[in-house]
């Protein structure tokens, strides 16, 4: 009596949209064919199943041709995919299993990995930001162009690891600076998105020093005594505490003029609009 089995490969994830993909899975489908007959020439007697082959083809279909779904852009890179630009993620939070999001990822700066939640700069179509709590919940603009990418989304990506933001800003003098934050989370929207986050690191001052543990705020919904009338001031939402601080999501005018309703990073530009800025979060290491 023997057993005959077929082992899994090592590796054989690749992505199925680049060039050859298809004639990779035949040589993997021609090699297991040819194995099976192999061993049944060799082995006349052992019981090899009649629908092996068809096994076999099912399961290197499966393995090789359906992608793994990603949880983030840390994800993706780290399986080798190392272009910015657009893909999608399935976040693996439990409010959000199952349902795939449309992100930008960086796969350049800082080592790259990471998943892109707000852009703002010099675009034909700017995207006004003065919005209502609903929009800022789901998200809203285009993510390849200036966007928010939603509380919902920040909230379901910044639980499901330990993480790390990142905002990269440009002056109109194009005097690039950025900032980082460890332990980066936001809570659900029962609790107001509170935010929270650990220690600074940067070239461009640390501009969010007094928002932390503060509730987002938009025009039509406001916490904290400290934060009435802050989004209709800023016209932005954002985490406010007596309207100070920055305001990313601030006008996108960019005339050298300062105004606490453009968007700003205080310790940088003080109150004069940033040609641009991103914010991008990644899973810690």
């Amino acid at each position: 009596m023997c057993n005959i089995a077929v082992g899994d490969s090592k590796d054989t994830s690749f992505n199925s949209s680049e060039c050859g993909a298809k004639e990779k899975v035949s040589a993997f489908l021609d090699l297991a064919t040819n194995l099976i007959e192999v061993a049944k020439e060799n082995y006349p007697n052992c019981d090899v199943s009649k629908d092996l082959t068809k096994v076999v083809e099912r399961n290197i279909t499966k393995d090789v041709l359906t992608p793994k779904k990603h949880a983030d852009c840390a994800e993706i890179l780290k399986h080798g995919q190392r272009k910015s630009g657009e893909y999608t993620i399935w976040p693996s939070h439990r409010n959000f299993l199952g349902k795939e999001l449309k992100v930008f990822c960086d796969m350049e700066t800082d080592g790259g990995g990471w998943t892109v939640i707000q852009r703002r700069g010099k675009f034909a179509n700017k995207v006004d930001f003065y919005r209502n709590w609903s929009d800022y919940k789901h998200g809203f603009g285009n993510i390849s162009e200036e966007f928010w990418i939603g509380n919902d989304n920040i909230f379901a990506l910044t639980n499901q690891g330990t993480c790390t933001v990142r905002f990269d800003m440009k002056s109109v003098d194009k005097e690039y600076r950025f900032a980082t934050y460890s332990d980066f989370r936001i809570e659900d929207e029962k609790a107001g998105y509170k935010l929270h986050y650990g220690n600074y690191e940067g070239t461009a001052g640390d501009g969010i020093k007094e928002i932390k543990n503060m509730e987002f705020s938009t025009k039509d919904k406001k916490y904290q005594k400290s934060n009435t009338g802050c989004p209709s001031k800023r016209l932005s939402g954002w985490w406010f505490k007596n309207c100070g601080s920055s305001n990313p999501n601030g006008l996108n005018l960019p005339d050298g003029r300062e105004d606490k309703k453009y968007m700003n990073w205080r310790p940088f530009t003080k109150y004069r609009s940033l040609l641009s800025i991103e914010i991008k979060i990644r899973k810690e290491k």
